[in-house]
């Protein structure tokens, strides 16, 4: 275990907020989460360092299985009905459709796992010049076998030209890296001056956090080393060099669904009432529309559990 300074302000002066453990992979142990007392920002601290944090990420880590079947499918439905989807869009694809759809954009993914959101992009801008990158050699692999151009890294350092990219993708993966000033000077090197770095983070300021504490979803303790608020993560990336254009709050309450299912799982309920519970609130696509309302008065007041934040060189 190692403990760290704040990455906003560099303060060493940390708050005890809540214990919580991982229930992701329910390997044992228990993390805490601390906040700054000089700005605020909160982290997991102490946490493992880079050795010990390989355990939480198994084989069936989700963000490693390559699953193109579902993404073509996806794909082909947001096509067909694409004022539908168009109603829960986190904007992730905003940037590249405004840049030039048409044109050969080199994008690069960092922490693209197992690659099906650099999949999706083949699908949607089959121009697009793509590059994923992550540390699981075998989420690599998978990708390299359907022909998109991927290579292992710990992000450190990136084998790119300097102002080589147009868009550097980084689905949450920001909130995960140890060496994080190390990899944002990287992707500012490697980013066209007039390029973009879009990334999507949990939002540590979410109702769901209050409510929910130590079963929230979006903690994902402990891969999970950094926990932002729109204001923090403004202070860190302005401290690295970048600018944010704009925050976009997710539309969805799909984080809150596994939320209470946390909940529900590690309560004192008989196991009958518990599966009959987690069958009615395990989150289906039908609930995307049902909640649409409660999740635009969520995104609306800056509540939701995630946002896609677009940031340009300062």
């Amino acid at each position: 275990m190692e403990t760290i300074s704040c990455k906003a302000c560099g303060g060493d002066n940390w708050h005890s907020v809540l214990e919580t453990k991982d229930f992701l992979h329910n390997i044992p142990g228990l993390f805490v989460i601390a906040r700054c007392t000089d700005c605020g920002f909160m982290a997991t601290n102490p946490r493992p360092d880079e050795k010990e944090i390989m355990a939480y990420y198994p084989e069936e880590y989700g963000p490693y299985q390559l699953n193109t079947a579902r993404v073509e499918k996806m794909v082909a439905h947001q096509e067909k009905h694409p004022f539908l989807f168009s109603l829960v869009d986190p904007c992730i694809f905003k940037v590249g459709r405004e840049k030039c759809a048409d044109c050969e954009l080199k994008i690069l993914e960092i922490g693209c796992g197992a690659g099906n959101f650099l999949y999706e992009l083949r699908l949607r801008f089959p121009k697009w010049k793509l590059v994923g990158t992550d540390f699981s050699v075998r989420s690599i692999e998978k990708l390299q076998e359907k022909g998109i151009e991927a290579y292992v890294s710990d992000l450190k350092e990136l084998p790119h030209t300097d102002k080589s990219q147009d868009i550097v993708y980084g689905f949450m993966i920001v909130e995960h890296l140890h060496r994080l000033e190390q990899t944002l000077g990287e992707v500012k090197r490697v980013l066209k001056d007039d390029g973009k770095f879009v990334i999507a983070v949990p939002n540590i300021k979410s109702w769901q956090f209050r409510v929910f504490g130590k079963y929230a979803y979006i903690l994902h303790i402990p891969a999970h080393l950094y926990h932002f608020s729109e204001k923090s993560l403004t202070a860190v990336m302005q401290k690295n060099g970048f600018a944010v254009e704009s925050v976009t709050y997710h539309r969805t309450l799909q984080d809150s669904s596994f939320s209470l299912c946390n909940a529900i799982r590690e309560s004192q309920l008989p196991e009958g009432l518990k599966n009959i519970l987690l069958k009615i609130f395990r989150w289906r696509t039908a609930y995307h529309f049902l909640t649409l309302p409660l999740a635009y008065i969520q995104a609306w007041t800056k509540q939701s559990p995630g946002m896609t934040v677009v940031l340009r060189k300062a």
